[in-house]
């Protein structure tokens, strides 16, 4: 003690990254994803939910591990790399699989510090903010969309931006439905003659 503080002294401020025989550790781990179909509840027809991690989206993952006293690492990335430009710890989830439930698989291809205890993994997307609109009513015409939306959602678009449409079929996200926004305008209620009400 000195004063009114408690300072410790003669402590190891990081753990080193390596095996009993203090020789350093390679990271090094593979992130892949798997996906698979939804099931049909046949009293109700409906498909069954699963958990799932959203498509269209980069996922990186870093292993952080501990020991019996709750001391942890910081988040560890692979040193590895499939190609000179292709990390190992990250995987992108393909729109095509937005219809079916997707968990993430990593194969830990070394072995842990000898200090270690337990481990944990830690998930960045990479993915900029987004939103989920749900649109009232859409008229088609030639290669132009247009989208009655609420007027709550009206900040969440922006000139020059895009969307991303997917069907009301409940089938995958089609990527070839992307559209940019042209304008947004404020209009008096059916205004759009032929309009499709959106399911």
């Amino acid at each position: 003690m000195i004063g009114n503080r408690l300072l410790y002294d003669n402590y190891l401020q990081f753990r080193k990254i390596a095996d009993c025989n203090d020789v350093g550790i390679n990271i090094n781990f593979t992130v892949n994803y798997i996906s698979s179909n939804l099931s049909t509840n046949p009293n109700t027809g409906v498909k069954d939910p699963k958990p799932t991690f959203r498509s269209d989206r980069d996922y990186e993952i870093g292993i952080i591990y501990g020991d019996d006293y709750g001391r942890m690492t910081t988040a560890l990335t692979s040193t590895e790399s499939n190609t000179a430009n292709s990390s190992t710890n990250a995987v992108y989830i393909p729109p095509t699989s937005s219809d079916k439930a997707n968990s993430l698989v990593v194969e830990i291809k070394n072995f842990p510090p000898c200090w270690a205890t337990n481990y944990r993994f830690v998930i960045k997307q990479a993915k900029q903010t987004y939103y989920n609109i749900f649109p009232r009513l859409f008229y088609a015409s030639g290669s132009f969309r247009y989208f009655l939306i609420n007027e709550s959602d009206r900040d969440k678009f922006k000139v020059g931006g895009y969307i991303i449409f997917k069907t009301a079929g409940g089938g995958p996200t089609n990527v070839n439905r992307q559209f940019k926004i042209l304008e947004l305008k404020q209009q008096a209620a059916l205004f759009i003659p032929n309009a499709i009400e959106c399911l």
